[in-house]
Parts: structure tokens; sequence; C-alpha cells
């Protein structure tokens, strides 16, 4: 669920050229100070320790990914209605993705199914708050004991979860923000928060390409561009804003789906294309046995007339 609709190019036109003077000025252009100001703000609105700004949604849980520095081929615990690049990311680290069940009502991770496939080879959860929903992270909590939890934010940023935001519980949360507020967004960003000390220095040394020969570490290209973050910047209150709103309307529609008791949800035009495909097969139907119809009358009535003859 993207939080942009009309789009002001004039005013988002201003807003760059205004972050591009200040990006010019110092020319700092990769993870310069306008992606750790970014990252100031963003932990201060989920109220975490630390926020580390990457490249892209897909970047961030893979960064993810890799500071847990899990065992090879370990099992990672994943909703099934996760979107494809989070199994990919799983799949090019050679992790084996555990789908687990969602619930009907509010298509968020079904903990009863996660607690069935929970056992010693689960290396991590991730848990991903949906269409600006959010999972039971309480419940989902306590089936994890020790096994780190990741929550992903992309389609929820900004809902809360009683008197905190959704991304807190676990041990952190990536968010794909170009997703997150769609056209908007102007490019490809993401971000991953943690209250985690070890885990945020982990996270930035990684993102700054060390040498594994030298330090050990697994590394990639998961740099932000300042221009990119200079611009997100200025759009960070009414980004706010909206997410607000969008997580105050998805409250109402999902504890309607709950007072509804509501177990399955069909998607209109898969109900049309198979209305359509029965209606086309009972026309055929009519038009053959139509067909045979007259075929039989003509043969009937041929043969009557030959008999007649040969009379």
């Amino acid at each position: 669920m993207r939080l942009s609709r009309n789009i002001d190019n004039d005013a988002d036109l201003a807003l760059l050229n205004e972050a591009a003077q200040s990006v010019v000025q110092h020319r700092k252009f990769i993870l310069g100070p306008e992606v750790e100001m970014l990252e100031h703000e963003m932990a201060g609105w989920l109220q975490t320790k630390y926020a580390i700004g990457c490249n892209s949604g897909f970047g961030a849980q893979l960064l993810g990914i890799l500071a847990l520095n899990l065992a090879l081929g370990a099992r990672i615990a994943v909703p099934v209605l996760a979107p494809s690049d989070a199994i990919g990311v799983l799949l090019r680290k050679h992790f084996t993705p555990v789908l687990v069940d969602i619930n009907a009502y509010d298509f968020q991770m079904d903990v009863s199914d996660l607690s069935r496939r929970i056992d010693d080879q689960i290396g991590a959860i991730i848990v991903h708050h949906l269409f600006g929903g959010t999972a039971d992270m309480e419940a989902i909590m306590n089936v994890a004991g020790d096994i780190p939890v990741i929550e992903v934010l992309t389609y929820s940023l900004g809902a809360r979860i009683n008197d905190h935001y959704a991304g807190t519980s676990g041990t952190m949360a990536t968010a794909d923000l170009r997703m997150t507020i769609g056209e908007e967004a102007w490019g490809d960003a993401g971000m991953i928060w943690t209250s985690n000390s070890f885990l945020a220095q982990k996270l930035r040394e990684i993102r700054a390409e060390k040498t594994d020969l030298y330090t050990g570490i697994t590394s990639g290209n998961f740099h932000q561009d300042t221009l990119h973050a200079a611009f997100l910047l200025r759009k960070f209150e009414g980004w706010k804003k909206k997410a607000k709103k969008r997580s105050e309307q998805i409250a109402v529609f999902a504890q309607a789906m709950r007072d509804r008791k509501v177990r399955e949800i069909l998607e209109v035009y898969r109900c049309t294309f198979v209305l359509l495909a029965l209606a086309l097969w009972v026309y055929f139907w009519q038009r053959i046995l139509l067909s045979m119809s007259r075929l039989l009358s003509s043969g009937g009535t041929f043969q009557s007339q030959q008999s007649k003859t040969c009379v």
C-alpha cells in the first residue's frame, strides 16, 4: 500500500533542487551528512537507538541477514505472503525458506502455524507487516525465544502496536523506502532499525565495504546516496502524517474483518475469470448439443425418405 497518490512534480523539483545545492557544496555524494541526519530522524520516529541507511529494501534485508552471521543452509521462517524478493534474499545466501501460513482476516503471519514450524534448525524469523497493519509481535516473540526476528516494515512503516511502533519488538527492522512512499521517493533507498549497539556497528561495518582480508566481515555495496537522503529528509514530516492516517484506516478495516469472522477473501478478477470460463463452457456445450440434435434430426429424415423410395 503506497502512501503517494497525487504527485506534485513542481514541488518535488523544488525540494530536489534545494537538496542538491547542499550536497554539491560539501560534495560527499555517498554516505554524506544527510544520510546520518535521515538516520537520526528515522530512529527518532520509531524510537529505536539506531537507524542505518542503505541502498534499497532488498539491500536492507540482505544486509540484515549478513549481520546475523547465520550458518550456511540455515532455515528461515517467512510468511507465505512475503514479496518474492524476500525469498530471493534467502536463496541468494543459500538459506532455506520455511513458509508460514497467514491469518485469513488480516493477512499477517499465523502465530499458531509458526509455532508448529519452529525447531532447532530455524536460524531466524522474518515477519512482514502488511497493508498498513501489524502482525501479533507479542505472540511471535514468545514463540521465537532466542531466535533473531527481523520485522519488515515496507508496507506498514509508521504503524503502531499498542504504545509502540511496529519494528521495535524484534532484533531489527527493515524497510524499502521506495515502495513505502511510492513514486515520491524518486529512486531506491532502504533503512534498518535496531536498538542493539553491537548489531548496529556490524551493519555499518558491512555497509562500509571493509576488505574481508583484514576484517573477516562479509561486505557489499549497500551505500545510500547522499542526494537521495537529502531529498527524503525534506519529505519526512508529510510522509509521517500519511503513514499515520494509513495505519488508522487499516486498523478499522482489520477490526471489521475480525468482527465479521471473515475466513476467506476471493480476489474479484479471479472470480470474474472463473465465472467467464464457466459461461463459455456452458455456451459451447449448448452449441455442440444443438449441432448434434440437428445432425440426428437430418439423418432421421433422410432415412425415412429413402425407405419410402425403396417401397
